[in-house]
């Protein structure tokens, strides 16, 4: 974190976090500043980035109790001997992905001792069909996404422990369902278009694989195959 000195035209660095951690975030609180990492919350003394120029001293580390990237927001209440502090941990429970919702609320002391006061697992605002929607359409298609996500983007604290929560049974058999509507509906689909039998048998298969977009790109890719009769209605029209 680096402060401009605009008289001396200087920019200073005033906090720098230790080895593989990453800022996230910074306020000042008081008398204080308190900088986010991946990893911890820091505490900083004020009049220290007020009156000095040099690196900052950390007053108290308090370590973040759950993952940053499911981290939703932090609430502080200054005391007469350190900080209340609420951790809100919501950000992907809408989608199912990260740990379950949870809100923490921890006090810090001067010493930097950290007790916890209050846990609370906040109610699940979403049905499990809606929270598993961007799941159950395709499984595969979900892991092939996330994958190549993974191995191109690198590592990001927002998407620290983005990973699917367990599937329930019900939301299992909607995904299973929607595979073998899309299994059959392929085998209708590829008796009236005109393909060759190899790719109509790698159309039904992809169609059972990847469910609901396979079956959706079959439909479009490969419009249906004119019929006599209709053929016989569109002379008689232009006759």
């Amino acid at each position: 974190l680096y402060q401009y000195e605009d008289e001396a035209n200087l920019v200073l660095p005033r906090v720098q976090l230790p080895a593989g951690e990453i800022l996230t975030g910074g306020e000042i609180i008081g008398e204080r500043v308190a900088v986010l990492s991946d990893r911890a919350l820091y505490f900083y003394d004020g009049r220290q980035l007020q009156n000095g120029d040099g690196l900052l001293t950390p007053r108290q580390r308090m370590p973040l109790p759950g993952k940053t990237g499911n981290l939703t927001r932090i609430d502080l209440m200054e005391l007469i001997d350190g900080y209340l502090v609420s951790f809100l941990f919501t950000r992907n429970h809408h989608n199912a992905e990260g740990d379950i919702p949870l809100q923490l609320v921890q006090r810090i002391d001067e010493q930097g001792r950290v007790t916890t006061i209050a846990r609370h697992a906040p109610d699940m605002s979403y049905a499990p069909a809606w929270r598993y929607q961007n799941w159950y359409v395709s499984p595969l298609v979900y892991a092939f996404k996330n994958a190549a996500l993974d191995l191109f983007s690198g590592y990001t604290p927002v998407d620290d422990d983005k990973r699917l929560a367990p599937v329930p049974r019900h939301i299992l058999v909607i995904a299973g369902v929607l595979m073998l509507l899309s299994l059959l509906g392929a085998i209708w689909r590829t008796q009236r278009v005109a393909m060759s039998t190899p790719a109509r048998i790698a159309w039904i298969i992809a169609c059972g694989a990847f469910s609901v977009p396979a079956l959706l790109s079959l439909w479009l890719m490969y419009p249906l195959r004119e019929r006599l009769d209709d053929l016989s209605v569109a002379q008689e029209a232009a006759g």
